[in-house]
């Protein structure tokens, strides 16, 4: 029996992209449509260089899990500790808590903790209304983008951040060129954009 969605009609477009595993997850409406699921961001996913990985607003832990499966040692991060008990809870389900270590701080804070990572980088957009602004900015990120994606390319030799569709790409270019872009697609359809920055030399 096909599952339904737990939440309002709204929730509806977000919940048919999760497979029949995602859909048994523990989450929140936010949660839900903030989620990086396996049928959007495997090829992203796949494209991570580096053996550890920090994760910095896991959320539900989506990406975490997906990071783990890959045989990634990663750190989840999340300031929420009801969203970070539920990503908990999900890698438990997947059978990769093992591989994951959870922490509930600020991200800023944790960059002193983050050498020889990987950083993935999916920062909030401000819930699905985001797709109104006719270009997605820096500013648009909390916390600020730039402010944050500085400090990682400063501190990692390999920087994942995920955009939105509508993210305003000519912004970049203050911070050279990108290694690879990725679209994350959905029946064909792009859902966001991921940019990754790879010193390879320097990654371990």
């Amino acid at each position: 029996m096909n599952k339904q969605c737990p939440f309002k009609s709204e929730m509806d477009r977000y919940w048919e992209k999760l497979s029949p595993l995602e859909k048994e997850y523990s989450f929140d409406e936010e949660g839900l449509y903030s989620l990086d699921v396996q049928n959007v961001f495997e090829q992203t996913v796949s494209s991570i260089v580096s053996n550890k990985i920090v994760d910095l607003f896991c959320g539900v832990g989506g990406a975490s899990i997906m990071f783990a499966q890959q045989n990634k040692s990663v750190i989840a991060n999340d300031i929420n500790s009801k969203r970070l008990e539920m990503a908990r809870n999900n890698a438990r389900l997947v059978g990769v808590s093992n591989k994951i270590k959870f922490l509930n701080k600020d991200a800023i804070e944790l960059f002193k903790h983050m050498e020889n990572s990987a950083l993935y980088l999916d920062l909030p957009w401000g819930g699905p209304n985001y797709i109104n602004s006719k270009k997605f900015s820096m500013d648009d990120f909390m916390p600020n983008g730039s402010t944050l994606l500085k400090q990682a390319l400063a501190q990692s030799s390999e920087v994942l951040m995920k955009l939105p569709r509508n993210f305003d790409f000519h912004e970049l270019k203050a911070f050279g060129d990108p290694t690879q872009v990725i679209e994350n697609k959905y029946d064909g359809k792009l859902q966001s954009v991921s940019y990754t920055h790879l010193r390879a030399h320097e990654t371990k």
